[in-house]
């Protein structure tokens, strides 16, 4: 959008905004109505995400909308927000299976990707207003609200998910759609819930512990919730015979490879002499010497599958009616998430170092003229190391809602959340202190050599004296207010205008403290990144309508304008909604936009990336070194989205069908150059550092951009069907998303169709055609059953010659009422349950997991219990 557009559409949206608000404010110089209609309206008029304007209906809307209730929820077993979310056939591409390998600096969170947009791509609300991002963040740079520090799902009383764009009401991040979770405001009572879920192929389980209070008294209501989650961790070595395609290998390992220099001639590659005899020992990590020369070495057993972790949760909430027309709410909350998990003994030295003819190494490996070690400190035989991480979120939100009158609504929010996240990983090599110790001068006094063969007898103060820490502190703070308000305008032959208007503020805030070594690029490993501050300002407006136009169709149009400092954009959306008796149809267009994370815009990472390397022909283990081009400023990423659909119900016969055609036309996708495509592209490119000796890859260096261009369309169907039987209640579900296109423009690998693929070597994210869920419910007087059969289409693997097959999960749950034993008036029940019953194993993709866990579950069969018991 030109700067011209942009400035005569803010000035039309700054007139319509203060037309608007105008308006309500003479509309609220009107007298009050009285008490009796005021609870009329309330009654009536609900809100639902997509809109500020309130209706009588949730069906009367023009976007696309689904709703887990808190039925739902129970339904599917969900003890957590990831639960929840990876139950949804629209979610793509999300990073909730506490993956170690492609969650390097962001475990232990979790997140929602509609449409396989971005994980940033998706707004998420907690009632309807903003929760900080995560000051972690994805190996692309972005951050994204963490579903684990929200609220107790215990809490949790409905899920919207808005499943088109939204960025003319919420603006920044709602590109595919939005997510709110609303809280059991109005519980009254006392709820304990103890679920219980392990894994029967082993001893992986979960534990969570909830409790929910509310009290209602005079005009006011208070909730309190507070969640205790225990997860026991799983070795990727416990599985590691399921997954046949794993490939964790890597040239470094110890016993490690020398590029011996000779006197004349060539320098010759020695594999250590222990490589052969170590493999026979250890043939689950140590691979032998391979067709190239290097000892390899298997680091996929030492990982975690899943990480340990243990979380606390706490939430109050707050309402009080401070006179007729006003109230007051607070909301304060509160998460502590810690996660410990294993990985490599040690991390190669991806900048090998020299060895000098004096090193103790030399007679064994005929080092007369110096030597290069390819390799680790510590490998075949050592134990896994440690990664400790904790993530601490809290949020305060204060504020007023109330009417003018019967016809209009208001409120203003003040909110501030803040998430620090803490990393530490022992596993890296200082380089000034290996170097040192290489020539005789480790150790604390500076005066002890490391001889690097297997086997060889070191000093332990020399190692320690090596060892690197990488280790940081990021904090992200988000500081909002935002007002709004809502009613009707006046009459019309068809009906009322509707108008809701409003204004926001946000700061956003980040900064990153990174271990000394780190900030001096003195790791072999991680390399390092220096620290870093910024923040951000953002003021907003918006304006929405509702038109009816003739009976049964209304028109609903919204703008936005918001102001980001750097750039600012204005983003429009119409829609449609045609109700008749026994048919609605609906469709919108819109416009939205995403603006660069902050860690995109100052920010850089260093992470291990498995390459493949045309000189060396095989795979290997680089150092890939992200950042944002100082040369290129990064520009707001933004969308076109495209909706139309139909819903046909039956309210007599309990039955309702809906069909919606999406496309979302995304365009300046910011993503990190891959580093794969990159190599390939040009082997000795000016962005790829290698060892002038061996001509070994070492590090590639890749730059956030504005390069990708991303379109996708599809169809989504869902079916809800309920009967009455002699033995009780079947209800009847369907929910599938299907993708007809998913295209990308990738800024290294071109024009690339994505769909059915894994899109391992682009930007993308795995896009299987079909997903979806077949859902059967029977509840009876004591007993309800439901059982939800799962399917996954195949695609296939872009990394390779091979496809990811369909997988198809059946997931069981059987719910039995205790009320009878506990006395009347003591609502309790008991559910036992099942997932993935017939222990259908994830797919094989050639991964360092062995399996795709952007897509599949690999923990098989789960079984789960669940006590709960309320007191009024």
């Amino acid at each position: 959008m030109n700067n011209s557009k942009i400035n005569t559409t803010s000035k039309l949206a700054t007139i319509l905004v203060t037309s608007a608000i105008a308006v309500s404010s003479a509309l609220a110089a009107e007298p009050p109505k009285s008490d009796e209609k005021v609870a009329k309206k309330e009654v009536e008029l609900i809100s639902v995400i997509g809109s500020y304007i309130r209706r009588q209906e949730q069906a009367d809307r023009p976007s696309p909308v689904e709703i887990l209730d808190a039925d739902d929820i129970e339904k599917i077993g969900a003890f957590n927000a990831v639960d929840i979310v990876s139950s949804l056939s629209v979610n793509a591409g999300a990073q909730n299976n506490n993956d170690g390998f492609n969650q390097t600096f962001s475990l232990g969170t979790s997140n929602i990707n509609l449409r396989g947009l971005g994980v940033s791509s998706t707004l998420t609300l907690l009632n309807g207003r903003r929760q900080v991002n995560t000051a972690a963040t994805t190996l692309n740079g972005d951050q994204f609200t963490d579903l684990n520090s929200l609220v107790p799902t215990i809490a949790i009383g409905r899920v919207e998910i808005l499943k088109d764009g939204a960025s003319s009401l919420y603006g920044s991040d709602a590109v595919a759609g939005v997510a709110n979770f609303k809280t059991k405001s109005d519980f009254v009572g006392l709820e304990f819930n103890v679920d219980y879920k392990a894994t029967t192929s082993d001893s992986q389980h979960d534990g969570q512990f909830s409790v929910l209070y509310g009290h209602e008294f005079d005009d006011s209501n208070l909730i309190f919730a507070a969640s205790y989650f225990d997860r026991s961790p799983l070795s990727a070595a416990d599985r590691s015979d399921e997954f046949e395609l794993r490939d964790a290998t890597s040239n470094f390992g110890h016993p490690g490879t020398f590029l011996v220099f000779q006197p004349a001639g060539a320098p010759q590659r020695v594999a250590d002499p222990s490589c052969e005899q170590v493999a026979a020992e250890n043939p689950g990590t140590t691979t032998g010497v391979t067709p190239i020369g290097f000892c390899g070495f298997d680091f996929g057993d030492f990982f975690s599958m899943v990480a340990e972790e243990e979380r606390s949760h706490v939430y109050a909430e707050f309402n009080s009616k401070l006179s007729d027309e006003t109230s007051l709410f607070v909301e304060l909350g509160y998460s502590d998430n810690k996660i410990l998990t294993k990985g490599s003994p040690s991390q190669p030295l991806l900048f090998p170092p020299f060895i000098p003819p004096t090193n103790p190494s030399a007679a064994a490996l005929g080092n007369t003229q110096g030597a290069l070690f390819f390799g680790r400190p510590s490998g075949s035989g050592s134990a896994s190391s440690e990664v400790d991480i904790k993530s601490e979120t809290w949020r305060a939100v204060f504020g007023f809602n109330g009417y003018f009158n019967d016809n209009w609504s208001w409120q203003a929010a003040l909110g501030h959340s803040e998430n620090i996240y803490e990393y530490s990983n022992l596993q890296d090599t200082l380089i000034d202190r290996f170097t040192a110790a290489l020539f005789g001068q480790g150790g604390p006094n500076n005066d002890l050599f490391y001889n690097p063969l297997f086997g060889a007898v070191n000093d332990p103060s020399v190692i320690a004296d090596f060892q690197g820490l990488y280790a940081f502190e990021a904090t992200s703070t988000l500081t909002t207010f935002d007002a709004h308000t809502s009613g009707e305008i006046f009459e019309v032959p068809e009906g009322t205008i509707a108008l809701a208007a409003g204004i926001q503020y946000r700061k956003s805030e980040l900064e990153y403290d990174y271990s000394e070594q780190a900030e001096n690029d003195n790791l072999y490993f991680f390399r390092g990144n220096q620290d870093f501050s910024t923040d951000a300002d953002t003021y907003a407006a918006f304006v929405e309508l509702d038109i009816p136009v003739v009976e049964g169709l209304n028109i609903q149009a919204a703008l936005r304008y918001e102001d980001l400092g750097d750039f600012d954009t204005v983003d429009p959306k119409i829609g449609f909604i045609w109700l008749f008796d026994q048919l609605s149809f609906r469709g919108t267009y819109g416009e939205s936009f995403k603006a660069p994370s902050l860690f995109q815009t100052v920010g850089g990472l260093t992470v291990p990336a498995r390459v493949f390397d045309p000189v060396s022909g095989g795979l290997t283990t680089v150092s890939s070194r992200t950042e944002g081009d100082q040369d290129n400023s990064l520009e707001a990423q933004t969308s076109d989205t495209y909706n139309l659909g139909l819903t046909w119900f039956l309210p007599d016969n309990d039955f309702s069908a809906s069909i919606d055609y999406w496309r979302f036309d995304y365009d300046k996708f910011i993503t990190p150059e891959n580093a794969t495509a990159l190599v390939a592209n040009d082997p000795n490119g000016p962005q790829l550092e290698r060892d002038p000796n061996s001509g070994q890859l070492l590090t590639v260096t890749t730059f956030f951009r504005n390069a990708g261009v991303l379109e996708t369309d599809g169809i989504d169907l869902s079916i809800v069907k309920s009967f009455d039987t002699e033995i009780g209640k079947v209800n009847l579900t369907l929910n599938t998303s299907y993708v007809l296109t998913y295209d990308l423009e990738d800024p290294i690998a071109g024009n690339i169709d994505g769909k059915n693929k894994r899109n391992f070597t682009n930007f993308g994210v795995p896009m299987p055609d079909l997903r979806g869920a077949v859902g059967v419910a029977w509840k009876g007087d004591l007993h309800s059953s439901n059982v939800f059969v799962r399917y996954v289409s195949d695609y296939e693997d872009d990394n390779s010659e091979n496809s990811v097959d369909s997988h198809t999960t059946v997931d069981v749950q059987f719910n039995y009422d205790l009320g009878a034993v506990f006395g009347e008036g003591t609502p309790a029940a008991l559910t036992l349950g099942v997932k993935n019953l017939f222990d259908e194993q994830a797919p094989d993709v050639i991964s360092r997991s062995g399996y795709d866990p952007l897509t599949h579950n690999a923990l098989g069969r789960q079984a789960y219990l669940s006590f709960k018991i309320s007191f009024e």
